[in-house]
């Protein structure tokens, strides 16, 4: 137990149900890979496949009373989970001309999110428990009287009030559904590669990379009928923000199923042009053009789920168990670009340069709905609510650019090799900011206020000694 002190005075107690212990088990996390090379005159095919098998367990789980909790027992939970899985995986490379100067290259595969006993822990009714309770704490003195100031300062069972979190102490209502597949992604790279002059290259690639099986939880005693539609002052200053409050009926029933959803997506499409010089004399440059994209997709959550972070945009209740927003976005690409180079100098000094461009990172603006918004229109809040007030790509922070800089020289010294290195970050003194504060509110500290900026310039001296 903590106890909690309010301005010095106590105020809760912080009760928790240990003791708690816990235990699961890897049976086994195989991976077996298997390709070849096959070599048709101009042509080249790299098939290949990989197979997954991941089976995991919770342990037989026992353990003592505690203070607030009884004694606790529950049994072992075999298959968390039990997985096959069978990646293809497929290259293919054609020199067009039959030169070594022109290369045509595509590949594909399948790959799964990696997992352990992870996913096991998740239904661990131990550890997953409701391990905490936040209880009123009223000190008293011998004769149970409350005083203005501390008693004994030792939090009593008489002077500790009634339980908050219904579910304290109770294994969580939460399974995995018995056909759940392990997460996955698709990734296929197209590329043309091309020699323009000796030991210098160019390339030209679109990489699009696609997420499935995602998973989503499910509340199965909560539907859309037990949320109502309230319009809250927008804090923006004008308008109102629609959100969804849960029914006071339905408060502490839980009982969760985790599954796959058809309707959700998360697709990455990049493309890139770069090249790649060696020159005779030592030197190598390396640049390039990246642009970028990713869009997640949210139509097969499930309503409570959605519910509790949505977005204000979105349109009214859904007639069905899912919704899903129909409004398209326009998500833009966003630019990289990359520069990169080493030449010698006389005396045998070696200059190296690096030049790097990023697009300044998505801020969506959030706020989380205090009670007098819902006292404001006659409602009592239910539970915490959190809104994001900006469109996906409409807000972004500045573009971030930054040169580095080094020089190197070696000395010979017998069968010895000193060498001394001189590096210099953020030539250009770039103070740009790469995050800042994005929630509404006092507690904020200042809506856009920054809260990380590029380091500055810096200047680090080293050496390495060969011997």
């Amino acid at each position: 137990m903590q106890q909690v002190y309010l301005n010095g005075a106590p105020a809760f107690a912080r009760v928790t149900a240990g003791p708690l212990w816990s235990s699961s088990s890897l049976n086994y996390d195989i991976g077996i890979y298997a390709q070849d090379t096959w070599t048709l005159g101009r042509l080249t095919l790299t098939p290949g496949f990989r197979v997954d098998g991941l089976n995991a367990q919770i342990d037989e789980e026992f353990a003592p009373a505690g203070r607030f909790v009884p004694e606790r027992h529950f049994p072992k939970r075999e298959n968390l989970p039990d997985w096959w899985d069978v990646s293809p995986r497929f290259g293919v490379a054609y020199d067009v001309f039959g030169d070594a100067k022109t290369a045509v290259k595509f590949s594909t595969g399948r790959y799964f999110r990696s997992q352990t006993n992870g996913f096991a822990q998740r239904y661990d009714p131990m550890a997953e428990t409701n391990a905490y309770d936040l209880r009123s704490w009223t000190d008293r003195d011998l004769l149970g009287r409350d005083l203005a100031t501390n008693g004994d300062d030792i939090a009593q069972d008489n002077e500790i009030g009634p339980p908050t979190n219904v579910l304290f102490g109770q294994a969580p209502y939460r399974n995995p559904d018995p056909d759940i597949r392990r997460e996955g992604n698709w990734l296929t790279n197209v590329s043309l590669q091309q020699e323009v002059l000796p030991r210098v290259s160019v390339t030209a690639g679109y990489y699009r990379r696609t997420y499935h099986n995602l998973e989503s939880r499910d509340n199965l005693l909560v539907g859309p009928e037990d949320y109502t539609l309230l319009q809250l002052a927008d804090p923006r200053g004008s308008g109102t923000v629609p959100v969804w409050n849960l029914s006071p009926t339905k408060l502490g029933q839980v009982n969760e199923l985790d599954t796959n959803t058809d309707g959700d997506s998360i697709v990455y499409n990049g493309f890139e042009l770069s090249f790649n010089a060696r020159l005779p004399n030592g030197a190598a440059f390396f640049g390039g053009w990246t642009t970028e994209r990713t869009v997640s997709s949210a139509c097969g959550q499930f309503i409570d789920q959605r519910y509790e972070e949505r977005l204000y945009w979105q349109g009214g209740p859904p007639s069905t168990h899912r919704f899903c927003d129909e409004r398209q976005y326009d998500i833009p690409f966003r630019h990289e670009y990359k520069l990169s180079g080493a030449y010698p100098l006389p005396l045998g000094i070696m200059a190296s340069m690096a030049f790097q461009s990023y697009a300044g990172v998505e801020q969506r603006r959030i706020w989380t709905v205090p009670v007098s918004a819902f006292t404001a229109v006659g409602a009592v809040r239910t539970r915490s609510v959190i809104v994001q007030l900006d469109e996906p790509g409409t807000r972004y922070l500045d573009r971030w650019n930054q040169i580095d800089a080094g020089f190197s020289k070696r000395f010979n010294i017998g069968r010895h090799q000193l060498e001394g290195l001189v590096n210099f970050y953020n030539l250009n003194n770039s103070s740009v900011v790469l995050l800042e504060a994005r929630e509404f509110g006092s507690a904020a500290g200042g809506l856009q206020r920054p809260t990380r900026i590029m380091q500055p310039r810096m200047m680090r001296l080293g050496m390495q000694w060969k011997f």
